[in-house]
């Protein structure tokens, strides 16, 4: 069984940036322990010591990396999948799935793309980054607040295979030993994506937004940071404990999730669906199965009613709209397509023949990180 297959089915890219933050600028009164208040002050500290965590250095550096191999040009346009939604007033609504880390490449969208979005009155993402309050107080709700520490809810066999991992990685630190299954599991995605060559850097939901208010678009949030983390700090802590496990005991963990992060990244630049768990045959125990069924209900069925609920109000609204979330998003019974399409509305997907009159061209020069103005994002956990 490859429990990492499933959650990366359910949520594409799970998390995009790792458990502590440089620059908390704001501190709440904290009813937490005083080791794991400790523990979190240390990890800021660390964190602030040195303006970067190991993770922020690894990204910035296959970013620069991924730059240098990936600048744009005429021969290097991405075709990620764009759709038009339409009523039957004629309102219209642009969806896309975004991925929380990319590269360079993702500066080159292609005509239909750019067609899409400059008719857009609006941007709507999952949460709006750059309105975080993310305060120390934040922090915590990632940890152990019981005087208990990760030794003392997995084996010492699994702690050990996955510390051995993320030092590999270099990205172990013995303030994590504070910190939660569930954000061990980001660290490595986060390593993992870093050495495939992609970084948070590179996020299309990023990218969007700097552009939206480069471009003075609305910018509108359709769940929220708090929501986005409660998703997280929520978490049964037995399903986390079975992700670890799975983690540790699996053969070559780490190879398998470099290239799995890798070949979603692929697939979205083709327009192509995400690799499902259905790509390979799973084995579960019924209290296993259960615990999935409920993750996958909670993390992508409930949200996608959600959000379809939302495109659903955008379009009423009569104002033209970008709809960007998560592209795991949109495929399946219960996904965004099929959940519109239902509805009643008519979906077409956009090619460079049926795009908006002004995405006749391809635009060159879309925003790059280094010109847009900066985005604060608070670097912690996000839901895809």
């Amino acid at each position: 069984m490859k429990w990492k297959k499933i959650v990366t089915a359910a949520a594409a890219s799970l998390l995009t940036a790792v458990i502590v933050m440089g620059g908390c600028s704001k501190q709440e009164d904290d009813t937490s322990s005083p080791e794991s208040s400790a523990a979190s002050s240390s990890a800021v500290q660390s964190s602030q010591a040195s303006g970067k965590t190991e993770s922020s250095v690894a990204a910035e550096n296959s970013s620069e990396q991924s730059s240098r191999q990936s600048e744009p040009s005429a021969q290097n346009t991405i075709t990620p999948a764009v759709w038009e939604v339409k009523n039957e007033e004629g309102n219209v609504l642009y969806m896309m799935g975004t991925i929380h880390m990319g590269d360079a490449s993702i500066m080159q969208m292609p005509d239909y793309f750019e067609g899409a979005f400059a008719a857009c009155d609006a941007l709507a993402l999952e949460c709006d980054t750059s309105q975080a309050d993310i305060s120390l107080n934040s922090v915590t709700q990632f940890m152990y607040t019981d005087r208990s520490t990760i030794r003392d809810h997995v084996s010492q066999e699994d702690y050990q295979k996955v510390q051995t991992m993320l030092q590999s990685a270099g990205q172990y630190s013995p303030v994590y030993d504070y910190i939660k299954p569930f954000m061990w599991m980001s660290l490595l995605e986060v390593a993992a994506g870093s050495e495939s060559g992609l970084s948070a850097d590179y996020a299309v939901d990023t990218m969007l937004q700097k552009r939206a208010y480069n471009e003075g678009k609305s910018v509108l949030e359709i769940e929220g940071n708090e929501f986005q983390i409660s998703l997280i700090t929520n978490m049964d802590d037995k399903l986390q404990e079975v992700l670890f496990h799975e983690a540790a005991q699996t053969e070559n963990y780490y190879d398998e999730l470099k290239e799995s992060i890798k070949q979603n990244y692929e697939q979205w630049k083709k327009g192509e669906e995400p690799l499902t768990a259905s790509d390979e045959e799973v084995s579960l125990t019924e209290e296993e199965q259960k615990l999935f069924d409920e993750y996958n209900r909670i993390m992508l069925t409930d949200r996608n009613k959600t959000m379809a609920d939302k495109a659903e109000q955008y379009i009423k609204s009569g104002q033209t709209t970008f709809f960007a979330v998560g592209a795991a998003h949109f495929y399946g019974d219960e996904g965004l397509i099929n959940l519109m399409t239902n509805r009643g509305y008519t979906l077409r997907r956009l090619t460079s023949e049926n795009a908006p009159a002004s995405g006749s061209t391809v635009v060159q020069s879309s925003k790059s990180p280094d010109t847009a103005p900066e985005i604060t994002d608070p670097a912690v956990p996000r839901a895809a």
